[in-house]
């Protein structure tokens, strides 16, 4: 299917037209159209997760219900990417705070371990990023101390860990180790401080 009012709404930024559109149909048709797929099969919140327009994902969230809304963020488009994998990818951390208060928390963390394109999170994702810490940050403020060890211990995708010569798989590599070892370090820690030594 060919792009909607949304899709162009979306990839322009035009907010006021979408709220038009949304405000003029019921919530259940709302998610029907935002559910919508262009050649790309990327729907509307894809294109504004790359965007990085915050306010147009705000907007199309706040217009449908918390299942709609999960049911939405779970979609992905032709390369397997989420609208939450997009938009770290692309470092738009508003956007991922956007998305975490659109969902529970047991939704956040369902949607952080989806591996899109080629096998990797969100987390693993973001570690590919050359001096951004901002999207894990953002991903590590979002969760409990138990949620962050979960995220770090799924296992690279063998073909990262098994490419010593690729610069960006062995930065990633780095990166996601060496949060490792620091969220071990602080569970070391804190095992101590509880027992009293």
């Amino acid at each position: 299917m060919g792009a909607t009012a949304l899709h162009w709404s979306a990839r322009r930024k035009r907010n006021e037209v979408m709220m038009i559109i949304l405000d003029s149909v019921s919530e259940e048709e709302r998610h029907q159209i935002l559910s919508i797929t262009d050649s790309w099969s990327r729907t509307p919140l894809h294109i504004s997760c790359e965007k990085g327009d915050a306010e147009s994902v705000r907007v199309m969230l706040n217009h449908i219900n918390q299942d709609m809304r999960y049911s939405l963020l779970q979609m992905t488009e032709e390369y397997g990417y989420t609208p939450l994998l997009i938009t770290s990818f692309y470092g738009h951390t508003d956007i991922m705070n956007v998305i975490h208060d659109s969902v529970t928390q047991t939704q956040w963390i369902s949607l952080l371990q989806i591996q899109g394109y080629l096998d990797r999170t969100v987390l693993q994702r973001a570690a590919y990023r050359v001096n951004d810490q901002s999207s894990i940050d953002t991903i590590r403020n979002s969760v409990s101390d138990e949620e962050w060890l979960q995220l770090l211990c799924t296992p690279l995708p063998e073909y990262i860990q098994q490419s010593p010569n690729n610069k960006s798989h062995q930065r990633a590599v780095n990166r996601i180790n060496e949060l490792r070892a620091a969220a071990r370090v602080k569970s070391v820690l804190q095992t101590e401080n509880n027992s009293g030594m």
